[in-house]
């Protein structure tokens, strides 16, 4: 190793040496043979020359010279090796030292960064030590709301059970109804003996298609005002919904503050714990009005789907005579109806209500009449809306509504409503 240098010196100059030699060798050999070539007597002479600088070299020879030459040469040749694995190392410790630097940049950068958040959090801490302040008041607000809901809960209670006596009274004058219309179907057929007022009937029954006619655009005009009211509820369950998730995120939030303030002071635990149970309170209560809207949302869309429906097939014969079968030709279009209008919108199964209609109704495509459809559809939503909605015993839970947004459609599998 100590030799490195002149042996290195010496391998460049020799191969110095040996290229110029080759160069002259080159250029003196061309310039012989033209000479040699104009004139055959310097071809003598110059044979004579080659023979005795050849004997010549013999003498002149040093011994060891090619020895030693071939041995520095693989010395030089050892030490382009080491010099080519030197600046491998070299090459690879620069992009260390690049990577390193990217790194510490990095975590400078990262530095300012948790600073910023440090701050930031200080900050947070003070006005959420305000913000508290602010939801113990709200709370005694809220408490004193509480109160006035629990009254006006009473009064509902009272309500309900005057309704329930009215809905009795509306169903014996249905029931005395019918009777009049039975009379009323003697009676035509009574009519339709007479010939004689067969022109004044035709007039009458002119007169009634008009008033059923205006009868129909004001149906069609309430129609469009609960379609708009469904509208507003539909927005009012998403506004809830996404009020929901809100509050819902701010909790988490305030779990990971919770963490930091006990951290830091004992001392507003207390406050904290309400504070919490303040916004976990919150988040019920949206819950429970998010939840309470969507169902009068259903109930409301429910309530009169029948006036579309009958609107919809009120030139077909099973229209006129509501009691006689619909029959099998226009069966599928009716349950292609409701499947459309009533079944997905509230996130059933067309086969589960086929099931339904013949289980419960005992009723099948050849059997089944206009009325027979309309109770069943009416039983089988209410069947529904009780899973969804008021039974408790098999009710969905509402932190599974919260989780699905309030849409059916995003219930998870297991959870929408089947009939068995």
């Amino acid at each position: 190793p100590t030799s490195a240098g002149p042996l290195s010196t010496i391998t460049i100059q020799h191969e110095m040496k040996e290229e110029k030699k080759s160069f002259l060798t080159n250029n003196i050999l061309g310039g012989i043979l033209k000479m040699v070539l104009r004139k055959p007597m310097m071809l003598v002479i110059l044979l004579a020359s080659g023979l005795g600088a050849y004997f010549l070299s013999g003498f002149l020879r040093i011994p060891g010279l090619r020895t030693e030459i071939r041995r520095l040469e693989e010395q030089n040749l050892e030490l382009k090796q080491q010099i080519d694995r030197l600046e491998v190392q070299v090459d690879r410790f620069s992009v260390k030292v690049n990577e390193l630097g990217v790194e510490v940049t990095r975590l400078e950068n990262e530095t300012e960064v948790l600073s910023t958040i440090n701050d930031n959090l200080n900050e947070t801490v003070v006005e959420y030590v305000t913000q508290n302040y602010i939801f113990n008041n709200g709370l005694t607000i809220y408490t004193d709301l509480n109160v006035l809901l629990n009254e006006t809960f009473l009064t509902l209670d009272g309500t309900i059970d005057e309704l329930e006596g009215t809905v009795r009274e509306y169903s014996d004058e249905n029931n005395r109804l019918n009777g009049t219309v039975i009379n009323l179907s003697y009676r035509v057929e009574t009519l339709n003996g007479i010939n004689a007022n067969l022109s004044e009937s035709i007039v009458q029954l002119n007169t009634d298609v008009e008033v059923l006619t205006n009868k129909t655009e004001e149906l069609s005009v309430l129609r469009d005002d609960l379609n708009a009211s469904v509208l507003q509820l539909e927005e009012e369950v998403t506004s809830i919904a996404n009020s929901n998730d809100r509050l819902e995120a701010l909790n988490e939030n305030l779990g990971t503050i919770v963490g930091f303030i006990n951290g830091t002071s004992l001392a507003i635990d207390d406050n904290m714990d309400t504070f919490l149970d303040s916004v976990a309170n919150q988040i019920t209560i949206g819950q429970t009005m998010a939840l309470g809207s969507l169902q009068s949302l259903y109930s409301q869309q429910i309530s009169d789907w029948n006036c579309d429906f009958r609107e919809y097939f009120l030139s077909y014969d099973f229209v006129t005579n509501r009691d006689a079968p619909i029959g099998a030709n226009y069966y599928p279009e009716v349950i292609g109806y409701i499947t459309n209008e009533i079944i997905k919108e509230f996130c059933l199964d067309d086969d589960n209500f086929d099931l339904y209609l013949q289980k419960e109704e005992n009723k099948t495509s050849d059997t089944i009449s206009y009325n027979d459809i309309v109770q069943a559809v009416n039983r089988y939503t209410t069947l529904a809306f009780g899973y969804y909605f008021t039974s408790n015993e098999t009710r969905v839970d509402i932190s599974i509504w919260a989780e699905a947004k309030f849409k059916c459609e995003n219930l998870p599998f297991g959870y929408k409503y089947v009939y068995q």
